[in-house]
This record gives structure tokens, sequence and C-alpha cells, in this order.
């Protein structure tokens, strides 16, 4: 695995190559196609993907030199290059590439690396990290050169007989074992993803009751969750399970394989796929099918999804993206209690340590400090001084990069905490 990483960092350069020449390739093919395109596609398909500037970290000259140090570090490794190939003798490959290019089985030798890559579980998040282009576009291109996941059952009989269960993970290995049931109604519950033994159970108390709720009233429901020790895992609970993490890759998959959108990924059928406009960017218009996927019930990770399945068009009943933002940022919700007067200790959303300091100062010590975008107090401190203040900021916040920090004053007191469960009129407080 860290020899796949070290080769897919030294190839870099190749593999951006590879993926904007192919998204160059799609969208004039998909435009020749679509006659009825818009002119924001047809400005897009007239764009040369070849020539995309990578975002300013990666073109960062401290990304010349990988030293043991650093999170891709290996005992082996001393200097690493993102942009110069390694030789075959380094990969362990024999016999060295053919000069045209061309490797085994006809297919590009870039492409193969890519495809062993997606075999090897690599995201296309680090693709488009170690590439310098979107997610989007990593993913658009992947799915133009028909490099598509499978959908397996999990044989939950051991092999003793044929399994049954609608039980299904997704891999680069193989066939589809089924291919989905038909039905007008389908929708998709996105659970917790891994967390803590006996932590946010009301995540999975949740979940399993929407998937209940959805059945009753003649829905197909459908759960994605990797977390083997909750309720929704359950293979009885939902018409299907997809044992996948919560990430907009995997959950894209799923609604794709769901809406029957997903070529044959098997060898026969692994000829360049049609990408239809304004894929990437901005996100499919058509919504992946146009399965609604229920984000409320899966906690912090789930809904941090909400932007990205924004941007691609995929519908999500209930409270809209732009209410769970508020929510979420701290800044915009710091906005929304001072427009609607409502009473808050003194304090200020900022995203520098320097705006953090001088709003402690200001407010005087002891602050409580929270980031935005997380759940149940994580990374949530109250800070006594400077030298606190700036140690937290290293370790906690920097883990959340670019999202606003509330630095409020702490009232020292006691604090009281109950939970209860209402409808709006009558409230129940479990003794």
């Amino acid at each position: 695995l860290v020899e796949m990483e070290q080769e897919l960092i030294a190839r870099s350069g190749a593999l951006r190559e590879l993926l904007c020449r192919t998204l160059n390739d799609a969208y004039r093919s998909a435009i020749d196609a679509y006659p009825s395109t818009t002119d924001a596609s047809q400005s897009m398909a007239d764009m040369d993907w070849t020539t995309l500037t990578p975002p300013a970290p990666f073109s960062h000259p401290g990304w010349t030199t990988l030293t043991p140090h650093t999170p891709l570090s290996h005992p082996g490794w001393t200097t690493l290059t993102p942009h110069t190939p390694l030789s075959h003798e380094e990969r362990g490959d024999s016999p060295p590439p053919s000069p045209t290019g061309r490797g085994v089985g006809g297919e590009d030798e870039v492409v193969s690396l890519l495809r062993r890559a997606k075999e090897w579980q690599f995201p296309d998040k680090f693709l488009a990290q170690i590439t310098g282009l979107s997610e989007a576009q990593v993913r658009a291109a992947r799915k133009a050169l028909g490099i598509l996941p499978a959908f397996k059952m999990v044989d939950t009989c051991a092999g003793e007989f044929e399994a049954q269960t609608p039980y299904f993970y997704s891999t680069y290995h193989g066939e589809h074992d089924r291919l989905p049931p038909s039905h007008p109604r389908k929708v998709l519950v996105l659970g917790s993803g891994p967390i803590r033994i006996g932590q946010g159970i009301e995540f999975d108390y949740s979940a399993v009751h929407a998937v209940k709720t959805l059945r009753e009233l003649g829905y197909y429901a459908i759960i994605l969750n990797n977390n083997p020790e909750t309720v929704s895992t359950d293979f009885d609970i939902s018409d299907a399970l997809y044992f996948d993490p919560v990430t907009l890759e995997d959950v894209l998959n799923v609604l794709e394989y769901e809406a029957a959108l997903t070529p044959d990924p098997s060898p026969s059928g692994r000829g360049k796929q049609e990408v239809p406009p304004l894929l990437v960017g901005e996100g499919d218009r058509r919504g992946e099918g146009n399965i609604p996927v229920l984000v409320q019930f899966g906690g912090q990770t789930a809904i941090n999804l909400v932007k990205s399945l924004q941007a691609f068009g995929v519908s999500m009943p209930g409270t809209p993206p732009e209410s769970i933002d508020i929510a979420e940022d701290r800044r915009r919700f710091d906005a929304l209690l001072e427009r609607l007067g409502i009473p808050r200790p003194p304090g200020c959303a900022v995203l520098t340590l320097e705006e953090a300091l001088q709003t402690a100062r200001a407010i005087g010590y002891p602050v409580l400090v929270r980031p935005s975008y997380v759940l149940g107090g994580r990374a949530m401190e109250i800070v006594r001084s400077d030298a606190e203040l700036e140690t937290y900021w290293r370790s906690a916040v920097m883990a959340f990069p670019g999202a606003p920090v509330l630095v409020d004053k702490y009232l020292e007191g006691k604090e009281a905490e109950v939970d209860l469960i209402g409808d709006g009129e009558r409230f129940l407080i479990p003794a």
C-alpha cells in the first residue's frame, strides 16, 4: 500500500495530464451529442482542461521533497519529487514499459496505474490532492475512462449455501453480484459512520426509525453506513444496506448504482463512458438519478456532506442546506442570534489565531473556544491564557482549517443539563 502511494505521488504529473485530457475529450464529445446544451455548457466544453492550474498548496516549494517525518513517510524514503517517475526497478515492474507507453492488455500505462489505485481503494479525494484537480473532476475523468466500482453481496452464510441478504459493499474487482431492483420510490438514508461504541446512539435510533417509517409508507429504503456496531447495519432493517464509508464518493456511487446509472464494470464493459455536460464543476444536474438522500439522521459525518451533495444536484428533503449551514457555521449562527436579539455571552467568530487572541484579550479570560462543523462538544475547550489558546489552535483548530471558530466569554458557575423529548406541546423528562 505504501509503495502504491509512493508511485501515485511520484507520477502525479502524468495522472493529472491523463485526467485533464480525458475531461477535455469527454466534454467535446458530450457537446457533439447534446447540441441543445446551454451557453454555459458550451463555454465549459471549450475550455482546455490540459492547462488547468493546480491550487496553491500543491505548487508550494515544500512539495519538492518528502521526509520520513511527513504523513506519507516510510522508513525507506529519503527524498521524493512528485513529478519524477520511479524506475521500473524501483517499482519492481518487469519488463519496463514499452516506448509507446502502452501497458498490459493494450491499456495506457497511466490508465493502468489509475485502475490499480482504485483497486487498492485510494479515494478520488486523494487523487485530487496529488493532481491539483477537484474531486468532481477526478470522478468525471475516472468514469469517462470506464473505471467504475462493482457492488458485491456480503456472504452472511459463510459459503454453506447461497446468501440472499441485501447487504452490499463496493469494490473495483469483478462485476456486480446483482442489478438493483426497479422501484419508483427509493430513498437513501445516511448513517453515522465510524463512532465509538456507546457514542451517538441517537443517530442509530433516528436512522432505524426513519427507515422503518419509509418502508411503512411504501418506499424502498436504503442505508449507507460502515459502522457494524449499530442496529441500522442489521441486514433486515432496510431494503438494501451498503457497508461503505459515508463519503461523497461512496454516496454518489450508491446513488448511481441504485438508479441504474452505473455501466457494466466488467472487463468487457470497460470502454470509455460518455460524460454528459455539467458533470464536473457545478455538479451533475440530474442529481445522480434523483434518489433523495436523508442526511439529518447520520450526525456530523452525514451533515458535512450537504454542500458537496448539493453541488451534484442531489435532492435532500427536510431542512434546506442553507439553514443547515447557518446552524453549523459559528459566524453565521452568531450573526443570526444578533439579528434576532437573542442574548448570549460576549464573543466573536474568528478565522485566525491573531483574531482569536485579540478577541480573547478584549473580552477577558477565561474564554470558550468552539470550531464549526463539529458534533457534541468535539474540540471545544475552556482557555485561560494566551499560551493555552496558542496550544489549542495548533492542535485542535488546524484539524478544521478554514472554518470559523467561536471565541466567547466563559461564565464561571454551576451547569445543569436536562435531556427531554417533546412534540412542541408535551414534554417527557426521563427519571
